[in-house]
């Protein structure tokens, strides 16, 4: 198809480019920080492609007078105003729980890394101290009740690979669900009860510091938490100051509020396993989510009706 006739895609997070490379003879692609194809391109345009944590202002939509798909690898879509993209008939896709799987398996390993001190086992062995003496003993992951923020995909695939190492699975999420764990009235209720606490719930404009000062107390000195959501659903500041200060027994986190994380707000921050937010980032479900985001947006060609929609609209 000459140039000028394909259509355009709106690359907005550019270490995503590899995911479009096999589109590049059906579609132009545009990066949002090359001004002068944008402006170029502007009315051609039809789709977006973003990572859940872009933020996609409505001005920018409202900017691109053909846009109507806008497509995510990511489960959480917090960067896109949801109302904004129906009111102007803006489809909009996302990852949906393609992997879920991964996500979930990767929590169970921070949780058990974390509890059984893995890699400060490690550590021990490489740094010689061993030559010294044993390590510290630990807690046993058995002893162990394990609260679970949001029961989707991720949080079941926690549940149910946790359920046979610890002592009880209890959870909480906004909504009943039929499931043989019990479900507890608020967050802090479940926060008091539990000794892990794991946070798995999918992420919105009205999640940010979910987590706050008080549950982190909650879940107290000899306590976990464990984040493969996003950053910013902790209150990242007062998690750092309470386990500095030992009123939080440890943490394992995947996700920041800033990434890629600063090193040095990290640093002397102890009894911590830190992850560069990789959980879903396997092979098997990098070519999944590569799949699904070039048909997607090939439905611009095809007709065909998206996969994984949040919001309809038209294509």
């Amino acid at each position: 198809m000459p140039a000028t006739e394909k259509p355009a895609i709106l690359l907005t997070e550019p270490r995503a480019a590899g995911m479009l490379a096999s589109l590049a003879d059906e579609f132009v692609i545009v990066q949002l920080e090359d001004e002068a194809a944008l402006a170029r391109e502007r009315d051609r345009i039809r789709a977006i492609m973003f990572a859940g944590h872009n933020q996609v202002p409505v001005s920018l939509m409202d900017s691109l007078p053909n846009l109507s798909l806008m497509v995510s690898p990511s489960a959480g879509i917090e960067g896109v105003d949801l109302e904004a993209a129906r009111a102007r008939s803006i489809t909009v896709t996302s990852g949906g729980d393609t992997h879920s799987a991964d996500v979930a398996s990767y929590a169970v390993g921070l949780t058990v890394a974390a509890r059984h001190q893995i890699v400060l086992n490690d550590a021990h062995v490489r740094s010689g101290a061993w030559q010294a003496g044993w390590p510290p003993l630990r807690r046993s992951l058995g002893t162990d009740r394990v609260g679970i923020v949001g029961l989707g995909p991720i949080g079941r695939g926690v549940a149910e690979g946790l359920g046979a190492l610890c002592r009880e699975i209890g959870w909480w999420g906004p909504n009943p669900k039929d499931a043989p764990w019990l479900r507890h009235d608020s967050i802090a209720a479940l926060a008091r009860w539990c000794d892990i606490l794991i946070l798995c719930a999918r992420s919105g404009a009205d999640t940010a510091k979910l987590i706050d000062a008080p549950i982190i107390e909650a879940i107290g000195p000899d306590g976990l938490f464990v984040n493969i959501a996003r950053g910013f659903m902790v209150d990242e500041d007062s998690l750092i100051d309470a386990l500095k200060a030992g009123r939080l027994g440890g943490a394992a986190l995947d996700v920041f509020v800033d990434e890629p994380a600063d090193p040095a707000r990290w640093a002397d921050v102890p009894n911590v396993v830190l992850s560069p937010h990789v959980g879903g980032m396997t092979n098997e479900s990098r070519d999944a989510l590569n799949e699904l985001v070039c048909f997607n947006l090939r439905t611009l060609l095809t007709g065909e009706r998206p996969r994984k929609i949040v919001v309809e609209g038209r294509i």
